[in-house]
Parts: C-alpha cells; structure tokens; sequence
C-alpha cells in the first residue's frame, strides 16, 4: 500500500509524515521500516521509479530528454541527466542514441 501511494502520479507525492501516519510510524522507524522491507529508502524508491518510467519514454520515438525529464516529475532536465547518469552509468541522451542508430 506504501508503494503505491508512492508510485501514483495522478496526485501530489506524499510527504514522509503522511506516509508514516499512514504506516502508524514515527517517520525514522518508517524509513528504516521501508529500507528493511524494500533495500531503499522511500525518496531513492521514488527517484528509482521515475527512472524506470523516463527509460519507457525514453525508448518512445520523438520524445526529448526534457520532456521525458518533465513527464515523470523532475523539476530540470539537467537533474534527470545527472541522476540518469549516477545510475545507469550513461545520460539519457546517449541511452536513447544508441536505442535508435
């Protein structure tokens, strides 16, 4: 149920005092809590699924970097490239180059 009030894009991301409310934690015990559950904590959760859904997009012709960087709730592109970079070891740019040549 965490999960999902995490991953639904349709409202307003909940703050760790809400979901923690939610989970009938203090917010420490829930971020430990999570992290034991899940080997993450809630924001690198979030930040890994907005990954996932830019990589989808990403491999859609025609869609930039910027507005894949928009679409799944970065607040720059500059911060997606750099967090795509971080994580998958390449920009977003040359991921979607080399999907396409």
């Amino acid at each position: 149920m965490i999960t999902a009030a995490l991953d639904d894009k349709s409202v307003a991301s909940p703050t760790l005092d809400q979901l923690a409310d939610a989970a009938c934690l203090s917010v420490n015990h829930f971020i430990r809590a999570f992290h034991q559950q899940t080997g993450v904590t809630p924001h690198r959760h979030v930040v890994l699924r907005r990954l996932e859904r830019g990589i989808t997009l990403l491999k859609k012709p025609g869609n930039s970097v910027a507005e894949v960087a928009d679409g799944v709730g970065f607040a720059t592109p500059a911060h997606f490239v750099a967090t795509f970079r971080r994580t998958m070891g390449v920009t977003p740019g040359a991921f979607q180059a080399a999907l396409f040549s």
